[in-house]
């Protein structure tokens, strides 16, 4: 009975370190390391098109902040500022300056009452080909839609790294300035269909 009894008592010690280690590494998983964001180093370029043409031009991100543990992300958050966009292809200042004010004003992204647009992430799935793929909430104009996309993260020391190529539907977030949710608009169509490159350098907190 004795022998019986220690056999018990090991498993039994056994099973507690077990439980100890997994409840450890969940709490790996939720805290890890914390990484934010260096707006100056990071960047957000957009690609808006309508039929015949295109744009090209770019956003700073305010603030943003990543937790990784065991080189991959378990949460995190980024807030842009939308008074920040810019035009990068128009070589005439007068037209650059009008497309910059009108995606500023309220048939677009109405900066002045919305800000900031903001990406929580909510879940992260790591693929074989080593990306890790992100869903989360986008708020544009206050409105949320949930949005995944592909992930590249390079961790070395106390920088992180992160490249992603996403897109957004504009007319989710009710701006339908000459969207094709709204009639049909010939050669003014403006499509829906916002590609993203987002270009992330974040530092150990």
């Amino acid at each position: 009975m004795k022998s019986k009894s220690l056999i018990i008592a090991g498993l039994m010690l056994a099973l507690g370190g077990l439980a100890l280690q997994a409840q450890s590494s969940l709490k790996d998983q939720k805290t890890g390391k914390r990484y934010e964001v260096d707006p100056a180093a990071s960047v957000i370029k957009w690609h808006g098109a309508k039929v015949g043409t295109d744009h090209y031009g770019a956003v700073k991100l305010k603030s943003g902040w990543l937790m990784v543990a065991d080189g991959r992300i378990t949460s995190g958050e980024f807030v842009a500022d939308m008074n920040s966009i810019i035009n990068t292809d128009l070589t005439s200042k007068s037209q650059n300056a009008k497309l910059v004010g009108h995606l500023k004003s309220a048939d677009f992204f109405n900066v002045k009452k919305f800000p900031e647009s903001k990406f929580v992430i909510t879940k992260v799935e790591a693929k074989a080909d080593g990306t890790q793929q992100l869903t989360g909430d986008m708020t544009i104009r206050g409105i949320s839609k949930s949005l995944g996309f592909a992930a590249t993260v390079k961790v070395d020391g106390d920088t992180l790294r992160g490249t992603a190529k996403l897109a957004f539907d504009r007319a989710q977030h009710d701006v339908k300035f000459h969207s094709g949710t709204l009639e049909k608009l010939g050669d003014k169509l403006i499509y829906d269909n916002v590609p993203l490159e987002v270009e992330l350098v974040a530092k150990a907190r």
